[in-house]
C-alpha cells in the first residue's frame, strides 16, 4: 500500500511540475485585430495568437473582454477563449 501511495504522489508531481499547459487570464481592452495572423493585442501590450476555437470575427477594437490564455511551445501567448469583461 505505501509503495502504491508514493507511485501515485510522484506521478501527481510530475503531472504538476512538468510544465504543462496551465490556463491562465488576463482582462483588456483590445487594441489591434491581426486577422491575417490570427492574433489580438490588448491594451496592456499582451499579444495573444488566437486558438481555432476563437471567433476572430466576433471581436472588436476597443472592447473590454477577459482572455484565457496558455503558453505555447515557443513562447507565444494562445487565447483559448475571450469573451467580455463584466
Amino acid at each position: 500500500m505505501g509503495k502504491l501511495m508514493v507511485a501515485a504522489g510522484a506521478a501527481f508531481l510530475l503531472a504538476v511540475g512538468s510544465g504543462g499547459a496551465f490556463a491562465e487570464e488576463m482582462r483588456g481592452k483590445i487594441s489591434d485585430i491581426d486577422v491575417e495572423v490570427g492574433a489580438v493585442t490588448l491594451d496592456t501590450g499582451e499579444t495573444f495568437f488566437l486558438s481555432e476555437d476563437v471567433d476572430i470575427d466576433a471581436l472588436e477594437i476597443g472592447e473590454s473582454v477577459t482572455v484565457e490564455f496558455e503558453d505555447g511551445d515557443d513562447g507565444d501567448l494562445i487565447a483559448t477563449w475571450i469573451e467580455p469583461a463584466n
